[in-house]
């Protein structure tokens, strides 16, 4: 099956049963679960549409449907950028090119060696500080070219995880 990860079926079983197996509880089932791992593992559906007596198919669906829930492992260092009227009108458009040439990916992906997900953001409520940039929980104001580079070159030449 390849790699083990932190997914645990127990934990994923009796969350489902302290919700209760019926379709209703879809969604705060999908909300516990993404809360848990950061994301929705294939498991974890395989588990529910198996508990719930509903179609993979079912699930993703809904899941699909709300743009909050997501598929992929994020990264461990998670970059949004604002691309809301204030930032936009300042150029947030360039910041968000510079990170999809560094990075080669784009938003909604994460880096192959899981370090960093791309995230495109329609407004972040700090249009003061346009440009807007956050990394991790940090939020990044008047963001320019060279501000930006700096911070990736820092993330990108860490080693190890991340010490506050």
């Amino acid at each position: 099956m390849g790699m083990k990860t932190e997914y645990n079926d127990e934990w994923m079983q009796r969350m489902i049963e302290g919700h209760g197996h019926d379709i209703k509880n879809l969604i705060p089932i999908l909300q516990a679960t993404q809360e848990e791992y950061g994301y929705l593992p294939s498991a974890a559906i395989s588990t529910t549409a198996e508990e719930l007596q509903i179609s993979e198919d079912v699930i993703f669906g809904v899941a699909t449907f709300y743009t909050h829930f997501k598929f992929t492992k994020p990264g461990r260092h998670i970059i949004r950028t604002c691309m809301g009227t204030a930032c936009f009108v300042k150029e947030a458009d360039n910041l968000l090119e510079l990170l999809r040439d560094r990075l080669g990916i784009e938003p909604g992906q994460t880096t192959s060696d899981g370090m960093i997900s791309l995230e495109r953001v329609a407004c972040l409520g700090c249009c003061a500080l346009a440009p807007t940039i956050v990394i991790d929980d940090e939020v990044y104001g008047k963001m320019t070219s060279n501000m930006l580079t700096k911070l990736l070159d820092e993330i990108i030449d860490e080693k190890g995880p991340k010490e506050q």
